[in-house]
């Protein structure tokens, strides 16, 4: 990537039981600043790896497993990964990774099946998912200058300019 960084994350995650203090490894270091989500019951981590091409991963944190699934080629980048409120389905951005001609897709992903449906295709708006707020509303950002707040129907991927020069913060839980 050299220094272009379009989404955050980090090399591995762990658990800390509060009460006693005791550190149980979710998920052994990656080599990456991956991106990384917890489903809403915290039983599956979605994470972004790979490099050519990249990969979905979702792991169950109970037993280890592993499912991939490859994401479409010619995107280098990709992160904020979003779940539903139910967790039986996820989206994520992912970019071209070029600055001069840069290019966002937001991808809906079938927990169950793996299926992948492109719901915004390299848009020059370079909307990114924020927060899955409703089974019907997904909140995303434009990372352009003042580019705006957007909400976006889950489904069909329609999208809609709430507010200008304004930003959706995503809510820590």
């Amino acid at each position: 990537i050299g220094g272009y960084i379009l989404f955050w994350g980090g090399p591995d995650l762990q658990q800390v039981d509060l009460a006693s203090g005791a550190i149980t490894e979710i998920l052994p270091d990656q080599g990456c600043l991956c991106a990384m989500s917890l489903s809403p019951d915290g039983t599956t981590l979605a994470s972004i790896a790979g490099i050519d091409p990249l990969e979905l991963v979702l792991r169950n944190i109970l037993d280890g497993t592993e499912r991939r699934t490859q994401l479409e080629s010619g995107h280098w980048q990709a992160g904020n990964i979003v779940w539903s409120p139910d967790g039986k389905a996820l989206m994520y951005t992912m970019a071209i990774g070029v600055p001069e001609k840069e290019a966002y897709s937001i991808v809906r992903v079938d927990v169950g099946t793996l299926a992948q449906t492109v719901l915004i295709h390299d848009d020059t708006r370079l909307l990114e998912t924020i927060v899955w707020a409703d089974a019907k509303t997904v909140w995303l950002n434009s990372t352009l200058m003042l580019g705006g707040a957007w909400r976006m129907d889950a489904d069909t991927g329609e999208t809609t300019l709430v507010a200008e020069g304004e930003v959706v913060i995503e809510v820590a839980r």
